[in-house]
């Protein structure tokens, strides 16, 4: 929980069992140098913060972070954001979603660079509430829910109504991306 008034970073590395919450007044950066969450009641990441997100891959690790099917803690994916979200960094980052979506945004996610895997039997892999901005780097999206009638997407942006004119959006800039689905590959409102 930071009320420092300017950017903050936060070194992050080592195992955990549980859930990491990050609560901040100011925009803030996730520095991943080889982490593993394995939430057991929740998401692995909540990021309860409006602020804008910035999770950065070291170059050369890998970092993991998998939710839990069940929880006390209902936040609806394995990576829980209520504000913007930017990867970057040269490192991997592989998430997985066993309760709802493998990353949620309350508002948007740009991919900037490095390699991004999401994995989700539930729900849909990434899904925002504004927009999709994908830079560059390299992205696989494996979706295998089958619930009928909201069968899992890869990429999805709901769109707001008090937002703009009340259209998500999706930007593909370059990179790579890779989506298996059981839906719609990439989606917009």
């Amino acid at each position: 929980d930071s009320t420092v008034t300017g950017n903050v970073r936060y070194d992050l590395s080592g195992q955990l069992d549980g859930t990491l919450t990050v609560l901040s007044d100011s925009v803030y950066q996730l520095y991943l140098d080889g982490l593993t969450i394995n939430a057991t009641a929740g998401p692995a990441l909540d990021l309860e913060s409006e602020q804008k997100a910035f999770i950065v891959t070291a170059s050369g690790t890998t970092n993991t972070l998998t939710d839990s099917a069940t929880r006390a803690l209902t936040m609806k994916a394995a990576l829980y954001a209520k504000g913007p979200l930017v990867f970057s960094g040269n490192g991997a980052l592989s998430v997985t979603g066993s309760y709802k979506h493998g990353i949620f945004s309350g508002d948007y996610i740009r991919v900037r660079e490095g390699t991004l895997d999401v994995a989700v039997n539930a729900r849909d892999a990434i899904r925002s509430v504004n927009g999709f901005i994908f830079d560059d780097g390299k992205l696989t999206v494996t979706a295998t829910g089958t619930t009928t009638d909201d069968e899992s997407k890869g990429i999805k942006v709901e769109g707001s109504e008090t937002t703009g004119t009340g259209k998500g959006f999706v930007v593909l800039n370059g990179g790579e991306i890779t989506v298996t689905s059981v839906g719609k590959a990439i989606t917009a409102g």
